[in-house]
């Protein structure tokens, strides 16, 4: 599956009406074309009735290319299940995940499909050091652990899924409209409801589904530059970890969807004209335009303090910082304990002023 900096390629899950080929996508995101006897089909459409269709009905992930890097050895975590690949075929010291050191061999051949692109990592050991330092702060509160974060960071390059898709949505609604009438010199308020209908049509371009442990925390330190992803190559992988994905292609689709669905009923809200809508009924057909998953590089570093664990993720593009800043419960309990203590030699000591 060839890839290139702002091109996107991908089949579209229908067939070619003249012949029964597959339909390419253009990527004017207005068109496709059929491969085999190069019938072109206009994806904008006038009708009003479409028919349910699921991103995932007709896909073939068997036709996506099977990563097997001779350069890359895998390993399991034992306690977070992750995957990770190292160019070392030693086993690995702490996950990258949770900081946990029991490991066992993954066998990858036949297991991953291979990346579509590799966005590089610009931001350095030290600028990530730099930036995570400044984003911790210095806080009395902190446990003193924390200060010792900054130099655990390990560059890790983990699998996002970019899905581009058309859907053509139908809806029908009962939309309140509101109006004055004017009686007896009067103006009175009135309303009236009745059944309206219509169609959407939506581009989604690269929506972005984490395939990562560090799913929640990945999507806050958002965006990368698709544009600047380019061809795998080992050296990039030297003294960096690389994630498994943790959903295939399938279960990123399901996951798209789920979120093309908020967006539609968004998006057709506002489009409903009244002043009030009940009952809105979405009837949606989507095709898929491209499937790909990128690689994208973080500096990441896990720790516990006070018996619960912590995750630190850096951007290695952007270098925005996400994660949480724990306070120490036992500095949290002495500072409570001068603070009460305090005011109560205040108020003896006012006590005592005024009975002399």
């Amino acid at each position: 599956m060839a890839f290139q900096p702002g091109i996107d390629f991908g089949t579209l899950d229908f067939n070619c009406p003249d012949c029964g080929g597959t339909m390419r996508y253009a990527g004017d995101r207005k068109s496709a074309t059929c491969a085999s006897c190069g019938f072109k089909r206009n994806l904008s459409g006038e009708t009003e009735f479409v028919t349910p269709r699921a991103l995932t009905e007709r896909i073939n992930l068997a036709a996506y290319p099977i990563w097997k890097p001779d350069f890359l050895f895998a390993h399991k975590c034992g306690s977070c299940k992750a995957t990770w690949l190292r160019t070392d075929e030693q086993t690995p010291g702490k996950c990258p995940g949770c900081g946990a050191t029991d490991w066992s061999p993954e066998e990858t051949a036949g297991k991953w499909h291979e990346p579509a692109g590799l966005v590089p990592a610009t931001v350095t050991a030290s600028g990530a050091k730099g930036k995570l330092r400044k984003h911790i702060g210095f806080h009395l509160l902190h446990p003193p652990e924390i200060r010792k974060v900054p130099d655990a960071l390990s560059l890790t390059y983990v699998p996002v899924w970019l899905v581009d898709a058309y859907a053509r949505t139908s809806w029908i609604a009962e939309v309140g409209f509101e109006y004055e009438e004017e009686k007896d010199g009067k103006k009175e308020k009135k309303s009236l409801k009745e059944f309206l209908r219509g169609y959407l049509e939506k581009f989604f371009d690269r929506l972005e589904v984490p395939a990562s442990s560090f799913e929640k925390a990945l999507q806050s330190i958002f965006p990368y530059t698709w544009g600047q992803a380019i061809k795998p190559q080992p050296v990039y992988f030297k003294d960096a970890w690389v994630e498994g994905y943790k959903l295939d292609g399938k279960s990123a689709l399901v996951q798209a969807e789920k979120e093309m669905d908020k967006q539609l009923e968004v998006a057709v809200s506002n489009k409903i004209p009244g002043a009030t809508f009940n009952d809105l009924e979405l009837i949606t057909e989507k095709s898929l335009l491209a499937l790909r998953h990128i690689l994208v590089p973080v500096w990441v570093v896990p720790f516990s303090s006070q018996g619960k664990k912590y995750q630190y993720l850096v951007n290695a593009v952007t270098g925005k910082v996400t994660g949480a800043k724990p306070l120490s419960s036992i500095r949290v309990g002495v500072a409570i304990a001068i603070l009460v203590g305090s005011l109560l030699l205040i108020t003896l000591a006012v006590a005592a002023f005024f009975k002399r």
